[in-house]
């Protein structure tokens, strides 16, 4: 994946829907029986930064696709922070703030390969079709809960792109707007869930 569309993605990620209080509670997590129930459980998930509840919003092949997308961004974040401290490594200066966070973010990735028996993207200079291939089989929510937490990412780090607006159904597919981006939704077995070519 090309840093381009990494830091793309990170962008699209820190997304946050404002929902009002009265918003109706969408079933089995964030799927519901209506794009617009879907879109608020999924909106709500991403203002908690609570990647394992946004996961459920998503399409199998979404989340599949998400979690090697979020897996690639960190692999670049822990590598960049392996050269940072190679670079100071020798040093007779005292660790600061930002040295400690950077050891931190490269033994917290370490710890998550392991956890899954993965290799690291960045130091195998893998494209995005074999880092996609690694994940197959993998619990994909549980995944995308873990390396969501890798990004460190709070609430604070989102913005508001408003709700969704001129929603089109058609049979088992819609299509939708918020913030002047395009989202589309399929369903399966009664339940919308949200398309990954809009984030």
């Amino acid at each position: 994946m090309s840093p381009a569309r990494t830091a793309a993605t990170i962008a699209a990620l820190a997304v946050l829907v404002q929902l009002s209080s009265a918003a109706p509670a969408p079933a089995q997590g964030c799927v519901a029986a209506t794009p617009e129930q879907t879109w608020e459980g999924f909106s709500a998930a991403m203002a908690r930064v609570d990647f394992g509840e946004l996961a459920t919003c998503l399409t199998p092949q979404g989340r599949h696709k998400m979690a090697a997308e979020l897996l690639t961004m960190n692999a670049m974040l822990a590598n960049m922070a392996g050269v940072g401290l190679a670079a100071e490594e020798g040093s007779d200066e005292p660790p600061d703030e930002d040295r400690e966070n950077a050891e931190r973010r490269v033994q917290a990735f370490a710890d998550f390969l392991a956890t899954y028996g993965l290799a690291d993207p960045a130091a195998e200079d893998m494209d995005e079709a074999a880092v996609e291939a690694q994940l197959a089989g993998l619990d994909h929510v549980a995944l995308l809960a873990d390396l969501g937490e890798l990004l460190g990412l709070g609430p604070d780090d989102m913005q508001s792109v408003g709700e969704l607006t001129d929603l089109v159904v058609e049979g088992d597919s819609a299509h939708g707007t918020a913030g002047g981006k395009s989202y589309s939704f399929t369903r399966a077995e009664g339940l919308w869930y949200v398309e990954t070519d809009g984030l």
